[in-house]
């Protein structure tokens, strides 16, 4: 197989829930969707998926929550048995920088932006019923109103009023997110202009940055982020719809 190839694969068996389910299963089984699942949480990485997770986990501890494949196919399984799904979505330019600067090298900013394609066209094919789409921002910014959304949505036992500073900390130091990102979030009680993700938190040094902006700007890239921008753009029409 090769290098080019193995992105590629990698994409199809991320879109087949005959396929990519088992190996889930086998790898992370406490993340993936099972007969209890409550809620399915899910997006690009970069997109706040820590962050939401550990809010909905304080707004309603006894929920059971499948997340971070960042597989369309969880998405599409989760669909197909009825499960309610937050499908977390950003600008795919700072994701994409985020994530290069995150895995140093490990990826490239043209599968990157193909993975970023591949993902959201599969979620935005599917119908709507038991998917609610979320941005990034709202995410970040607004919590208490993605916690409202979705109780109202799909009927989650979830209460905004538990979600304070120090029970979002104790669930971030649990997943063992840096307790200088967590910090961050100023108040005993976190109100929405506390709020500061842990993507917010983990800001770029100046080095990363440029590194990112000169894959993300390069020639052979440009093709695959004009689609990636349109099919952010298609997310944002749907969030809205």
């Amino acid at each position: 197989m090769t290098f080019r190839a193995r992105p590629r694969l990698r994409r199809f068996v991320a879109d087949h829930p005959s396929l990519y389910m088992p190996i889930r299963r086998r790898r992370a089984p406490g993340t993936v969707l099972s007969p209890r699942t409550d809620l399915v949480i899910e997006g690009f990485p970069r997109s706040a998926n820590t962050w939401t997770e550990a809010l909905v986990r304080v707004a309603g501890p006894s929920l059971h929550l499948a997340h971070h494949s960042h597989a369309a196919a969880h998405v599409k399984a989760a669909v197909q048995a009825k499960v309610p799904v937050l499908v977390l979505y950003r600008d795919p330019d700072e994701a994409i920088r985020s994530l290069l600067a995150m895995l140093g090298g490990r990826t490239s900013a043209v599968d990157a932006y193909a993975d970023y394609t591949s993902f959201y066209k599969s979620v935005l094919s599917l119908p709507r019923t038991s998917i609610l789409l979320v941005p990034f921002q709202q995410a970040t910014e607004a919590p208490s109103v993605v916690i409202e959304r979705l109780a109202q949505r799909f009927g989650l036992p979830l209460d905004v009023s538990k979600v304070t500073r120090n029970s979002v900390l104790a669930t971030l130091t649990a997943k063992e997110v840096p307790l200088a990102e967590a910090r961050r979030v100023s108040g005993q009680k976190i109100s929405d202009a506390a709020i500061c993700a842990p993507q917010n938190a983990q800001r770029l040094t100046e080095q990363e940055r440029a590194q990112a902006n000169t894959a993300i700007s390069a020639k052979s890239a440009q093709q695959l982020r004009v689609v990636a921008r349109a099919v952010f753009e298609q997310l944002e029409r749907s969030a809205r719809g």
